[in-house]
């Protein structure tokens, strides 16, 4: 590699012309570099009246999701690495401690508006493997998911402290939280609208259902109720 490296730096010095060509090309890759810069500074990011920013997911390295986010947060984007609490414990001295880990470890949610400009520049940050998409390229998160995400991670699905029976009380309540109207697909009660009231064992609801003119507190499955949008 060395003898490769110094015959061509002889080459350009008893050829003017290679010379010439090799300092254009440092030129113009200085020049292309700086246009990316420009590029995405002035295109990339959401203008008032401009397209719509969306989310769109990097795949990073793993323990590498903090460094990724502050050099996202130097562009002036928004970024979503949701962090739990967890309790690790010491290989080496047996003890433990409470340490901060991301949620979705080797992932960093990014809000954007994507062009090519964007996206050489965010692969361009070191820890950066990749942006989640097609064989066309990066595909931005359904709004809609991306909601339901938040509030999943919000009500503490995710959250490494919490037992199992925690985690998927707190998943009903993000999908039938208190006070929203069902309807009654099944059972004794089906057909009949009720409004959830609480939470049961076994991947129930307490609900209050009008019988006759009066309210009664009945437990249901998730399997039997829809939510009435």
């Amino acid at each position: 590699m060395r003898t490769m490296m110094m015959a061509k730096i002889e080459q350009q010095l008893n050829d003017p012309e290679a010379a010439d060509r090799a300092f254009q090309r440092w030129q113009r890759d200085r020049a292309l570099d700086k246009a990316l810069r420009e590029g995405l500074e002035r295109e990339s990011f959401p203008r008032e009246g401009g397209p719509v920013a969306r989310w769109y997911v990097l795949r990073v390295k793993r323990r590498t999701e903090e460094r990724v986010a502050e050099a996202v947060d130097k562009l002036g984007l928004t970024r979503w690495v949701p962090i739990e609490m967890v309790n690790a414990k010491h290989r080496r001295h047996g003890g433990s401690r409470i340490v901060e880990r991301p949620i979705f470890e080797g992932f960093v949610f990014v809000e954007l508006v994507g062009n090519a400009y964007a996206w050489l520049f965010l692969l361009g940050i070191q820890g950066v493997q990749s942006i989640l998409g097609s064989e066309h390229g990066p595909m931005p998160v359904d709004r809609r998911k991306m909601s339901d995400l938040m509030k999943m991670v919000d009500a503490g699905v995710f959250d490494g402290k919490k037992g199992a029976r925690d985690r998927a009380k707190a998943l009903i309540a993000n999908d039938f939280p208190v006070g929203c109207s069902v309807t009654i697909a099944s059972g004794p009660f089906e057909y009949l609208n009720a409004v959830v009231d609480g939470y049961a064992p076994n991947r129930h609801v307490r609900a209050m259902v009008n019988l006759f003119g009066r309210q009664c507190a009945v437990d249901l499955s998730i399997d039997q109720i829809k939510r009435l949008v």
